[in-house]
């Protein structure tokens, strides 16, 4: 957890956009409410320090359907929630986990291909500069 608050806050501000995903496999951490249930003290002190990195980042938790039974432990969190467009949660033979399906609202720009001319002509003899060490002679006999 500490690694990700020091990668937050690495961050330039204003902060870009934002979207962090995973198993955070915290069950006992119950979404939206962010209610902690019949957790160790360790595992409370870690969802409260996750609790705290996304409350000091601006992120929301937007998943709001179980991923594994009945527990929300895979997360997303956005710091711009018109990023996102749509979010399903559908059962995979590939897992005990649901899979999530996230669209984003973002749209692939696509540019034009570059050209460039290259004025300057290699001979082909400098595309070798291995070519004057080589005993051709010698390859040639032995084929």
């Amino acid at each position: 957890m500490e690694a990700l608050r020091q990668l937050l806050d690495s961050l330039p501000t204003p902060a870009p956009e934002i979207i962090l995903t995973g198993d955070f496999n915290f069950p006992f951490l119950k979404w939206p409410e962010r209610i902690l249930t019949g957790s160790t003290s360790t595992e409370k002190s870690q969802a409260k320090l996750l609790l705290d990195i996304i409350n000091s980042s601006f992120l929301v938790q937007v998943i709001n359907e179980p991923t594994r039974g009945k527990n929300i432990i895979d997360l997303l969190f956005i710091n711009n929630s018109d990023a996102i467009d749509s979010i399903s949660a559908e059962k995979t033979i590939y897992s005990d986990h649901n899979l999530l399906r996230i669209f984003t609202n973002y749209r692939k720009t696509m540019l034009p291909p570059t050209v460039t001319s290259r004025t300057e002509k290699n001979p082909f003899s400098s595309l070798n500069f291995f070519s004057s060490q080589v005993n051709w002679e010698r390859i040639n006999d032995q084929m």
